[in-house]
């Protein structure tokens, strides 16, 4: 009995394998979880990954996304070959039997310029969703020293920390809160702000040593997201 369920096991996590959906970006293989660095040039940017399809069955696919961190305004494209929608939900696609796919891509464009942003990108077999691969988006802007953007309201220092990170800001109303996300997506602390300027004191000391995005939620609206190193 123990044998005979140790084979279906293995016949299982063989199939399973085999079955798998897997992405290429500029030469790397990306692994469930990784996130991809981008950054928009003149407000657009596009993300154009070969997709691997390494089982022996053919597979139609979807690619999809999610919205970890919003940008204040920005329109999505999901396009498999010549057929792109408006939005986060690309049209169905064949992707053969041990081959590679490379005309799935998606287009960003942000017509207010604020670029900073998170999304979670999805690729998967439309008859069996489990099949799938799923990345993180990082999308902001290249940084150019002479340039006055909403940054000038919204600064951390000292930046990487490894203990307490002094944030200043300035708010448009008199109350909001600073709000600190993993590359996940995920709220890791909300610390409520008064008064149209000042700064505020954070403990990052007990956060995982890696990069975060923070800023300032003023009356339901988040500004634009900026980079905190923790090491």
């Amino acid at each position: 009995m123990k044998k005979t369920l140790f084979f279906s096991l293995l016949i299982s996590f063989a199939f399973f394998s085999q079955a798998q959906i897997s992405l290429i970006y500029n030469g790397a293989n990306l692994s469930d979880g990784d996130t991809v660095h981008l950054q928009t040039n003149d407000r657009e940017v596009a993300f154009q990954p070969t997709i691997v399809n390494s089982g022996s069955t053919d597979r139609v696919c979807i690619m999809k996304g999610s919205w970890s961190v919003s940008p204040e305004d920005v329109v999505v494209s999901m396009c498999a070959g010549i057929h792109c929608n408006t939005g986060l939900k690309s049209s169905p696609f064949k992707v053969t039997a041990n081959s590679e796919y490379g005309d799935g891509h998606v287009e960003f464009y942000f017509p207010s310029g604020s670029t900073t942003c998170l999304l979670k990108f999805s690729v998967y077999d439309t008859a069996e969703t489990s099949v799938r691969t799923e990345v993180y988006l990082y999308i902001d802007e290249p940084v150019n020293i002479n340039a006055v953007t909403e940054s000038d309201k919204l600064c951390a220092f000292p930046n990487p920390s490894s203990n307490f990170v002094t944030i200043r800001y300035t708010l448009k109303y008199d109350e909001g809160a600073i709000i600190l996300y993993n590359m996940s997506g995920t709220k890791v602390s909300e610390t409520p702000v008064n008064g149209n300027e000042g700064t505020i004191r954070i403990d990052v000391s007990k956060l995982p040593t890696g990069v975060y995005m923070y800023g300032i939620r003023d009356r339901k609206r988040i500004s634009t997201m900026h980079k905190l190193v923790v090491k």
